[in-house]
């Protein structure tokens, strides 16, 4: 059994595990609709799963990693038709959001077999190059290398290839290529069925449509596509045809009225219609809107092949019209970079802000830049779903926040009540009106003549009392604005979700929002120090440093995600990218850890980077130049560098204090992975959404003073 075949199959292990992390982590937040939170549970369900695989492997020996490759090769295509069918699954609806509940239980039980196979690989492949290569410190930083190694060439590969094709052939591939990789030099006679499988990648593609299909029960499935952002999927059912990106309900059509009401309602709350610009998926926004004649109409769109599918299929007749202008790219980005006239009316469609992704086009940098873009009279338009009867706790803070949000900027905010809660923002207000008779003849003289739009169909959506009932309630909110870097409308929507389910997080997460920071802060420094008077022996100490290093990485991965996908939008196509370039720089790290290096230097390291990171990110919340978008990959490699240099570090400190080389590895990557899934947990749920992303560095330094201190 030569080194180098060993390495060759540890190499293609970690680019299989980083492959299927990132396709794995993309398909269920896609799922659970991109939350900052489901990403959490993702994240937190995959390093606990491998941390109790690491602890499964240290009791076999080295021979179990060639049975454990075999059995990721064969897992990898069965999970993910399990993922892609799981709404199918569960008799869970497409559209319905998922209670926090069940996000957390899927995340966990989903990732359950690949995540114990990896830890078992890692643990197996440690033990059998520690008898190669004669020495515990030399057999495991060489496999810690050769992993990290495989995670960048699987991160970038994702990241430049396959995020483009359609999964389940990449999935065949990597199956036959772990099989003969295994049977190369174990099961020998079965190393036919790996070339079989690769053979059979072609016939994969066929599989597609199929899967689409029961993807979509009781939906006929149209048409679909693939890009870096998206998966289109248009169906049909009853004479209704629905577009679905992300499994998310884009739009319906025909919904004429729906349409009008939406499109109608700002336009007519401004005096002229001059330059339009409209952030949509519904092609029947921008159709309406140019029935008031305008210059010009921005059509904000991020994917070209999502304009592709929409042409091929439904065929708009304003195709060609000189007046529509087409805006490709990340929406928020252009209108922050707007170089056209001023505007008359800005309209947003992008949903209820589930993400921080969406939240963007919600807070108050955001309205600040629409501001500056629009004319003195023009307006902006937003929707966000409501009640107009009845505001429980969560709905009031979610509504409010962003009300509250649109007012520290807009002088004059208009709401129309309804399921969905229509809000018109202005700079001045002189020209709103919300009498029936007045907007039905202003669409007359802009030469419009409404189906829906009428007279005594807007009279019972403008009663004074309807309007006056939800305008004090929004007026009562007293709570936080909300900003790019402290999302709350997302935080306060997702536990409005929760209460339809009668969740216990929801409630959970509403109580730790009345938790006042300096108590907060507090109970935290409380907690780290009696953690760390508990590791008072040597060990124990560099186990606790190593959980710590692994909850920074992970609370820094979580922060520079979010941060750019606040600053320079959706970043999914970017995910396999970001985490080989953190590979890269933890094969870096090892390679000097394995030399020299003490944890302290590392710490006190990570610490000062913290505060970099503080300020590079205030930086962006202004400015958005090339050199400061691609600090955001600089940042990653840092903090790999910081943990790929910890690793050997202490593997080398336990081993010189008389462990055994294989049990250092198991616990030291156990605690890792603990301190990592602590990370995902605390940072996401807690940190992040209830103080922001600022005070959230602030908690992820005491750690590091305190261990620094004592």
């Amino acid at each position: 059994m030569g080194a180098t075949s060993l390495a060759g199959g540890f190499l293609l292990v970690g680019i299989t595990s980083v492959l299927s992390q990132t396709l794995f982590t993309r398909e269920l937040v896609n799922i659970f609709y991109g939350s900052e939170i489901a990403l959490g549970f993702i994240l937190a369900g995959w390093l606990v799963f491998t941390a109790l695989g690491s602890y499964i492997g240290k009791r076999f020996r080295g021979e179990l990693f060639f049975t454990s490759q075999v059995g990721m090769g064969v897992v990898l295509p069965l999970e993910y038709l399990f993922v892609r069918n799981l709404r199918t699954l569960i008799h869970v609806p497409l559209g319905m959001i998922f209670p926090l509940e069940v996000i957390a239980l899927l995340s966990f039980v989903t990732l359950i077999p690949i995540a114990v196979l990896n830890g078992i690989l890692f643990i197996n492949a440690c033990d059998l190059y520690e008898r190669v290569k004669k020495s515990a410190v030399k057999g495991i930083t060489s496999v810690y290398v050769i992993d990290a190694i495989g995670d960048m060439t699987g991160g970038l590969l994702y990241g430049y290839l396959f995020v483009r094709m359609f999964s389940l052939p990449t999935l065949f591939l990597f199956m036959g290529a772990n099989l003969i990789s295994a049977t190369y030099l174990r099961f020998k006679r079965w190393r036919f069925m790996g070339y079989i499988i690769i053979a059979a990648v072609p016939f994969a593609f066929k599989l597609e449509n199929p899967i689409m299909r029961m993807a979509y029960p009781n939906y006929k499935v149209v048409d679909y596509e693939h890009s870096i952002y998206h998966d289109i999927v248009l169906t049909q059912r009853v004479g209704l045809n629905t577009v679905f990106v992300n499994g998310g309900i884009a739009f319906s059509y025909p919904l004429e009225e729906v349409t009008e009401l939406q499109t109608y309602f700002p336009l007519v709350e401004t005096p002229q219609v001059d330059h339009i610009a409209i952030v949509t998926y519904n092609p029947q926004v921008i159709g309406a809107a140019l029935n008031f004649n305008p210059d010009t109409l921005y059509w904000l769109i991020l994917d070209k092949q999502y304009l592709k599918f929409v042409i091929r299929n439904l065929h708009p007749n304003f195709i060609g019209d000189t007046r529509v202008k087409l805006m490709i790219g990340d929406q928020r980005l252009k209108l922050k970079r707007w170089e056209g006239p001023l505007l008359d009316a800005v309209l947003l469609d992008v949903g209820d802000p589930l993400s921080a992704l969406s939240n963007r086009f919600y807070t108050v940098e955001f309205f600040n830049e629409i501001a500056h873009i629009l004319k003195p009279t023009g307006v902006l338009f937003l929707k966000v779903s409501s009640d107009p009867t009845y505001f429980s706790h969560a709905l009031l803070a979610y509504n409010g926040s962003i009300y509250r949000s649109l007012k520290s900027v807009f002088h004059t905010v208009t709401v129309i009540p309804g399921e969905m809660l229509f809000f018109i923002a202005s700079k001045g207000g002189n020209y709103h009106s919300l009498v029936s008779d007045t907007l039905e003849m202003r669409c007359y003289k802009a030469g419009v003549i409404p189906s829906y739009f009428r007279a005594g169909y807007l009279y019972g959506m403008l009663l004074p009392e309807r309007i006056q009932f939800v305008v004090d309630k929004l007026e009562s909110y007293e709570g936080k604005l909300n900003h790019d870097f402290h999302p709350v409308a997302a935080y306060y929507h997702l536990i409005h979700r929760s209460y339809y389910f009668a969740g216990y997080l929801g409630k959970l997460f509403w109580w730790l929002q009345n938790v006042p920071i300096w108590l907060s802060v507090i109970l935290w420094i409380a907690v780290i120090i009696a953690v760390i008077g508990l590791a008072r022996n040597y060990v124990r100490k560099r186990i606790l440093e190593i959980g710590v290093i692994g909850f920074a990485a992970m609370g820094v991965n979580i922060l520079l995600l979010t941060g750019f996908q606040i600053i320079y939008g959706y970043l999914y196509h970017y995910l396999g990218i970001l985490s080989g370039i953190f590979m890269l720089g933890l094969t870096v790290g090892a390679t000097r850890g394995a030399l020299k290096g003490s944890l302290k230097s590392i710490e006190a390291g990570i610490l000062g980077f913290l505060f970099v990171l503080c300020g590079i990110l205030w930086l962006t919340r202004t400015y958005t130049w090339w050199v400061v978008m691609h600090c955001f990959p600089i940042l990653n490699f840092v903090m790999g560098y910081f943990v790929g240099c910890a690793f050997p570090v202490a593997i080398r400190s336990l081993v010189t204090h008389g462990v055994a080389g294989k049990y250092a590895a198991s616990i030291l990557y156990t605690a890792d992975l603990i301190g990592s899934f602590i990370g995902a947990i605390f940072v996401p749920f807690i940190f992040m959404p209830l103080y922001g992303v600022f005070a959230t560095l602030i908690f992820m330094g005491i750690p590091f003073v305190i261990l620094l201190i004592l």
